[in-house]
């Protein structure tokens, strides 16, 4: 099995206050550089494609190739959605058995989930990475709860998130945006696996997920 590794890094950074994450600076390692390189030291992918900022491709590519990640193919513009970034990156993938999509600004998927969820995507079609989510959850309307869903039941999504390449490219082609990959598989009545991540495969969103990050990647080293 082999596998291309779709990187999507062209959000906006609107909740960072100005400063794009994926050039942050974690423990001295750019966040982009941090989450390529995870997927570089997973044996099972051949290419990885990153989609970014048009601005920002050449530095991008630059800072990767200098930090060693050789299986970079290209560095795309990505677009307007999730969606139109991953269809710009996926353009560019190599023919391999699975595709995977990951959010860049998640710097700290270790290869052996990535690892799992190629080798579950595989084996079932479609697979994420998720965790048992560990707060009561609440569904609420109007600022009043309705109700109050079972928590063994509910995961908090993550990724990487895997496709089998050629149905991956069927859920491209049906189009639609999504705040996930597997949003788009349900909505096509595809089973998607559930392969658990990790709590320290944070999303850097805000100004305070930095201060989490420093501290993982203390524990890292």
């Amino acid at each position: 099995m082999n596998c291309t590794a779709i990187i999507l890094a062209a959000g906006m950074s609107s909740r960072m206050k100005g400063t794009d994450k994926q050039l942050l600076s974690i423990d001295g390692i750019p966040v982009i550089v941090r989450s390529a390189m995870n997927f570089q030291n997973t044996s099972a992918v051949s290419e990885i494609i990153i989609a970014a900022k048009g601005e920002l491709c050449a530095d991008i590519e630059a800072i990767c190739r200098k930090a060693g990640v050789t299986k970079l193919k290209a560095v795309c513009a990505g677009g307007e959605t999730r969606a139109k970034s991953a269809e710009a990156a996926f353009l560019l993938a190599g023919e391999t058995e699975v595709t995977l999509i990951h959010d860049g600004a998640r710097p700290f998927a270790p290869p052996e989930i990535i690892t799992a969820v190629a080798e579950a995507a595989y084996e079932n079609g479609g697979a994420i990475a998720a965790v048992p989510v560990t707060d009561t959850i609440k569904c609420v309307k109007d600022g009043f709860i309705e109700s109050t869903p079972d928590r063994s039941a509910l995961y908090g999504a993550q990724t990487p998130q895997g496709f089998r390449t050629g149905l991956y490219r069927k859920m491209l082609a049906q189009g639609g945006d999504f705040t996930d990959d597997s949003q788009l598989a349900e909505a096509m009545g595809i089973k998607v696996k559930i392969v658990t991540g990790s709590y320290d495969n944070i999303k850097i969103t805000t100004p305070e997920d930095i201060a989490r990050a420093e501290i993982i990647a203390a524990k890292e080293q």
